[in-house]
């Protein structure tokens, strides 16, 4: 016997691509899979935590051969008025963007504005840091070659150039 409280519905028919997308990251579900069944199907029925496909349906709904032996009247008087799932809010965490960028880059259109922007904040922000870090480095390599040339032949050997420059470093530390 299975517990109707677990079971989702979900009405592929009205779902676009966005709306599988994110049932399938709040439910933990294949997104491949759902838009396999929303072409096959107009509504699916999910025992949940796993996900366990129990019934489908276009139009009528047909419940698989192994549950229909736990249904009484009373269950399923239940299971039909089971009312579809509600859409809910994207999360915008490293999971969701990752399989975001995932499936975008497989080729499907799943297009949200929110997580588009969000990508974009995220790429903007590691090019300022990679250009930081690269500034940096360059700042140290220099740095080291100038203190090769001092331990080499001395401050003496130095150019107005590279005096400027060791200035600069020693002014920018103070501050």
């Amino acid at each position: 016997m299975f517990d109707v409280n677990k079971i989702i519905r979900i009405d592929l028919k009205s779902c676009n691509i966005q709306q599988i997308f994110i049932l399938s990251r709040f439910y933990n579900l294949d997104f491949e899979l759902l838009t396999y069944f929303k072409n096959s199907y107009d509504i699916i029925y999910l025992l949940m935590p796993n996900a366990e496909l129990i019934a489908y349906g276009n139009p009528s709904v047909r419940v698989l051969d192994q549950y229909t032996t736990n249904f009484t009247k009373k269950v399923s008087k239940r299971f039909y008025s089971i009312p579809p799932c509600k859409i809910p809010k994207i999360e915008k965490d490293d999971d969701v963007l990752d399989a975001y960028i995932f499936y975008t880059e497989k080729g499907y259109n799943i297009n949200i504005p929110s997580l588009d922007r969000r990508i974009e904040f995220l790429k903007n922000n590691v090019t300022k840091e990679v250009a930081e870090v690269q500034k940096e480095t360059k700042v140290i390599l220099e740095l080291d070659t100038i203190l090769d040339k001092i331990n080499e032949s001395g401050v003496e050997s130095l150019s107005k150039q590279e005096r400027d420059f060791l200035d600069k470093i020693s002014k920018s530390k103070t501050r």
